[in-house]
């Protein structure tokens, strides 16, 4: 018996009757059809006094819009206007006059290479040593690494404490034809290495290069011959000198500063002051015991060598105990110098001798530190240029600041700490408030760490998405001490759309066998790059070729 009988018969004992819904009975229901329209927003008419309209609405995708309907043309984006309050008292936080350093070089002055030859006697025991030699932007680091000792000293030059002792500035002086790296020229020589990067065929950038480089090796040579003499003045040194060179620039700079780095130990060898004719004659040398022409002489017994800068940094990391060889070991690295950001992604390779370094996708843009100096300086250019009355004092203090900038002193941490006594408010703000100078850069740095490395190493590797979340990320160089980058390092671990992007920084650990008194732990990074150059090898770096995804 049904359940609808049975309640029949229950009412029909009652003396009732079954009563009868006039519902309709409910259908199943069918899949709506794909409209290819916007519904309109609907409002019913049919409302009483104490009601209120009823409004139906229905989400739209993209897929769902009327290709045929006329789409509106879009908007110009809003010119940002600023509002902006000048102190009687406003004025430059920074000064173009106080460029010049006030920590002097430990050595005043310097003849050759003799405190780094040794004894030069055939007889006498041989000893190999390495020089880690970091030409930055900014400054220039050298670390000597014994690998019989084991042991690896970080090259003091200039009388500081920290690591300021450790850094002696890229920049060269020259009077009556003599260069020198202490003194007084108009102008003196800031971009060595900018200058070189951007054309390496450019032989006066060679020649300063050069200089440069054949002063600094005194310095070291001076310093060694006074705190290691005793332990090493009576054997026979073979040193070989690792220069550093930017992953995105190894093919092409590599065979140049093979040049000028034994140009500049040529030059350094001889006892004649080092100008220009010294250094013509010691790249025509340099050539012929490159192509094999000569052989060298006993002060020229020097090999030269490059690797890249990436891949020496994280050798220290690979070295020490904080790097698990059975993990994926897949890295993100950013240096970040004074006018560039080196950036690249790579995978670690442990082997029983030597690591090798597979390079995915490695990227040099003008990130750094004096390039966000400048990017600011010309924002606020042009905001006090729009003003009905410019301030001439802080427009003055701007353009003296871009006719010599210092690439050793530090930057404000935010483009509003710039001025005494000035304010500044845009309008509109924008997407995502980029009227002004440091959300821009904010947004040029995370698309090159992020999309121009992370998604292109991912194409290019045939990386799977799953294997690149939380991919440790390594923050490095001079400018990373700016709090504007530390922000920076902490706004990747997010990504507002793609997880995978979102990137885990790691700190690189300091190893046991460095000697360098009065560094602090977390100014080692400045360190690292010559700490790994200062090794025989540092492993292969092999740079993969893309694969078709």
């Amino acid at each position: 018996m049904s359940m609808k009988d049975a309640m029949a018969k229950a009412y029909e004992k009652a003396g009732k009757k079954l009563p009868v819904s006039h519902k309709k009975r409910n259908k199943k229901r069918r899949p709506s059809k794909v409209r290819d329209h916007k519904r309109p927003v609907e409002v019913k008419q049919e409302w009483s006094k104490d009601s209120k309209p009823v409004v139906r609405r229905q989400r739209i995708s993209e897929e769902g819009l009327d290709s045929r309907a006329p789409k509106a043309p879009p908007q110009p984006a809003k010119p940002a206007t600023y509002e902006v309050d000048i102190a009687p008292d406003a004025a430059a936080t920074f000064s173009a006059n106080d460029n010049r350093s006030s920590h002097c070089l430990l050595v005043e002055s310097t003849e050759n290479l003799s405190g780094m030859l040794g004894i030069m006697n055939a007889a006498a025991p041989e000893e190999e040593l390495f020089l880690g030699f970091d030409l930055g932007t900014s400054s220039l680091k050298a670390v000597v690494g014994d690998r019989n000792r084991r042991v690896h000293y970080a090259v003091p030059f200039r009388d500081a404490v920290g690591i300021d002792q450790y850094l002696l500035p890229t920049r060269l002086y020259q009077t009556s034809g003599i260069y020198t790296l202490e003194g007084v020229s108009q102008p003196d020589y800031q971009n060595l290495k900018l200058d070189l990067m951007e054309d390496p065929t450019n032989n006066q950038a060679r020649q300063r290069l050069v200089a440069f480089i054949a002063l600094s090796l005194r310095q070291i040579s001076a310093w060694f011959q006074k705190a290691h003499g005793n332990t090493y003045g009576k054997s026979n040194l073979l040193w070989s000198l690792n220069v550093g060179v930017p992953a995105a620039e190894s093919g092409r700079l590599s065979d140049v500063m093979e040049l000028l780095g034994w140009a500049g130990w040529i030059a350094a060898a001889s006892e004649a002051p080092i100008d220009d004719e010294l250094i013509g004659k010691a790249m025509e040398r340099a050539e012929k015991l490159m192509n094999g022409a000569v052989d060298p002489d006993p002060s020229e017994d020097v090999e030269v060598g490059t690797i890249p800068e990436i891949a020496a940094q994280i050798y220290g990391y690979v070295r020490s105990d904080a790097f698990d060889p059975n993990a994926q070991n897949l890295f993100i690295l950013a240096d970040v110098g004074a006018g560039t950001v080196d950036c690249a992604m790579f995978k670690v390779r442990p082997a029983k001798h030597s690591e090798e370094f597979l390079f995915y996708e490695k990227s040099v843009e003008p990130l750094g530190v004096t390039s966000l100096h400048i990017h600011r300086l010309k924002w606020w250019h042009e905001v006090f240029a729009e003003l009905e009355h410019s301030p001439d004092a802080l427009v003055g203090a701007i353009e003296a600041e871009l006719k010599q900038i210092d690439a050793t002193r530090p930057i404000p941490d935010k483009f509003s700490k710039y001025f005494y006594g000035v304010t500044v408010k845009s309008s509109p703000k924008g997407p995502l408030g980029l009227h002004n100078p440091d959300a821009e850069f904010d947004q040029r740095l995370r698309a090159q760490i992020q999309d121009g490395t992370l998604e292109k190493g991912r194409q290019s590797g045939g990386w799977h998405v799953e294997a690149l979340k939380d991919t440790p990320f390594l923050l490095s160089g001079g400018g990373s001490r700016n709090k504007y980058y530390e922000r920076i390092k902490e706004g990747l671990r997010h990504h507002p759309s793609l997880g995978y992007l979102r990137l885990n920084p790691k700190p690189l650990v300091l190893p046991s066998n460095i000697k360098a008194p009065g560094l602090a732990r977390q100014d080692w990074d400045r360190l690292s790059v010559a700490y790994g150059l200062s090794f025989g090898s540092v492993g292969k770096a092999t740079f993969v070729p893309a694969v078709n995804t």
